[in-house]
């Protein structure tokens, strides 16, 4: 099913449970479909309407794609942002690629990070700032197409958040994993 956007493109409603595993898996089938994943509030989110943080989540995803900076630079989109995970996008584009065509490593990092930094604002349910304290990247194949990265904060502490991300290509083959160590500020 899909819901007709106000940029002109088609966004995936999907309702009811769903498996992190499959989420790779529903991005290609989505590209090879013509459809994107643009609106938060209209994609994977498993919040309801009257869920307050649903509202919250919106906010975020929609700060995070046009008030960063680097990220409109990108033409980063925020897919899904929920308390269980955070999918973004990123379309392959000449000006992020280094001479062999491939995305340059510094912007699946970047992109890396920031899925991670959501993943642990959107589990922790803070409204604020947070900075990133570590992260360490495995790059596993060269990004030649666009990407999708999944986050998942697998320790959302008070002051201290740990997430884990997978960064896959339109193929569904992964391309970096990464840990990202973040901080909320006291």
């Amino acid at each position: 099913m899909t819901n007709p956007q106000p940029d002109g493109h088609r966004a995936i409603v999907r309702r009811g449970p769903r498996h992190p595993g499959i989420i790779s898996r529903i991005m290609l089938i989505s590209q090879r479909r013509g459809l994107t994943m643009t609106d938060v509030g209209d994609t994977n989110s498993r919040a309801d309407a009257d869920d307050p943080r649903h509202e919250l989540w919106q906010r975020k995803a929609r700060h995070f794609e046009s008030r960063v900076h680097f990220n409109r630079l990108c033409n980063l989109r925020v897919g899904q942002w929920d308390d269980r995970q955070v999918v973004m996008h990123l379309p392959h584009a000449e000006q992020l690629c280094n001479s062999t065509d491939g995305i340059h490593g510094g912007v699946v990092g970047a992109l890396a990070d920031t899925c991670g930094t959501a993943a642990a604002l959107a589990a922790t349910g803070a409204d604020g700032f947070i900075a990133t304290v570590s992260m360490n990247i495995n790059y596993l194949a060269a990004a030649t197409t666009d990407l999708t990265a999944v986050g998942v904060c697998v320790k959302p502490g008070k002051r201290i958040q740990v997430s884990e991300v997978s960064v896959t290509d339109a193929n569904g083959r992964l391309v970096a994993k990464a840990t990202i160590t973040s901080s909320l500020p006291s």
